[in-house]
């Protein structure tokens, strides 16, 4: 089974978020961009920059209620404030109370008539989301 991946972290230079495949080497994290450059030549260029490591984010391969992305290291629900967090090979919501995969907790709020929401990063200030 193939499963798109996207990876987000936070630029070095400008503290803005990019968006794309992620690329690691021993002390640096980047993320880069396929583009197809036909104006030069029939070739693919590859664009990349140098994130914050602490900010790389994977896709959960989840939307939210309004089909933004749902990535790790997203805050949802204001009254619970879950974590998107990556454990053992898996997405899960942690909360201060609890710990549930993230799956399952969008089908449980889903059943409920209470879609999950993305409210902002943990690596945003609540100004900046």
């Amino acid at each position: 089974m193939n499963r798109e991946t996207e990876y987000r972290g936070k630029r070095v230079d400008t503290g803005k978020w990019i968006y794309g495949s992620l690329i690691q080497s021993e002390n640096h994290s980047y993320i880069a961009l396929m583009v197809d450059d036909m104006s030069r030549l029939p070739k693919l260029t590859t664009l990349s920059w140098e994130v914050i490591p602490s900010t790389v984010g994977e896709w959960t391969g989840l939307l939210d209620k309004n089909g933004v992305k749902i990535f790790e290291g997203d805050i949802l629900d204001k009254k619970y404030r879950w974590e998107v967090v990556f454990i053992d090979g898996a997405f899960w919501a942690r909360s201060h109370r609890t710990v549930i995969n993230i799956a399952e907790l969008q089908k449980k709020r889903l059943l409920a008539g209470i879609p999950i929401e993305v409210i902002r990063s943990i690596h945003d200030t609540e100004e900046q989301a």
